[in-house]
């Protein structure tokens, strides 16, 4: 399927769960995570932060996990940059100095910049993935050019409440692919992390 159908058909899958199974399969993701090998050594991850009105996995479950696993963990996230469609990574302390952006988009305020090349870990937002490592997301571009300001060994993990899709059929060269996504049962390595 073409990423347009795919846009369609999995924001009504995701926006069909009901709160309960958002909350189940959200806690599994986190507990996934901390399960991923290169989470017990990450300083820097950078994670989105949920949209709960699209249903989104909820990553605050999983920041709150990873910092009771591991004491050495930070978190950062972005703020979006509406004029240049770029993110800038920023320090995540905690859901007391949010602020909604115009798409709903919580960012951190006041924002302490954190550089790109401290980054271990990117957690990518998504609505699917396919058995190559591709995604589906909102369909603006933020995360591939962001992916593409990060360091080349940067471990690129999505996470998404479903299993892959096939295939993805319109992929373009500027797609980054994905090395791991987690799912609420699995963790699923397309590549090795170097």
């Amino acid at each position: 399927m073409i990423k347009a159908d795919l846009r369609k058909l999995y924001t009504e899958k995701r926006m069909a769960l009901k709160k309960a199974e958002l909350n189940l399969w959200s806690e599994r993701i986190a507990e996934q995570f901390v399960r991923l090998p290169e989470s017990k050594n990450a300083e820097w991850v950078h994670c989105f932060l949920s949209i709960p009105e699209k249903n989104e996995i909820d990553t605050f479950k999983l920041i709150q996990k990873a910092r009771s696993e591991f004491r050495k963990i930070q978190f950062a996230t972005s703020v979006t940059d509406f004029t240049t469609n770029t993110l800038h990574t920023c320090r995540f302390i905690d859901t007391a100095h949010l602020k909604k952006n115009v798409w709903g988009i919580p960012e951190p305020e006041p924002q302490e910049p954190v550089a790109n090349e401290l980054l271990d870990i990117v957690l990518v937002p998504l609505l699917c993935f396919d058995l190559n490592g591709h995604r589906v997301g909102y369909g603006k571009g933020f995360y591939d050019r962001f992916l593409a300001e990060c360091r080349p060994n940067v471990l690129k993990v999505g996470l998404s409440f479903f299993t892959a899709t096939e295939d993805i059929e319109d992929i373009h060269a500027h797609d980054i692919p994905l090395d791991v996504c987690i799912t609420p049962n699995q963790i699923i390595r397309f590549r090795s992390f170097s």
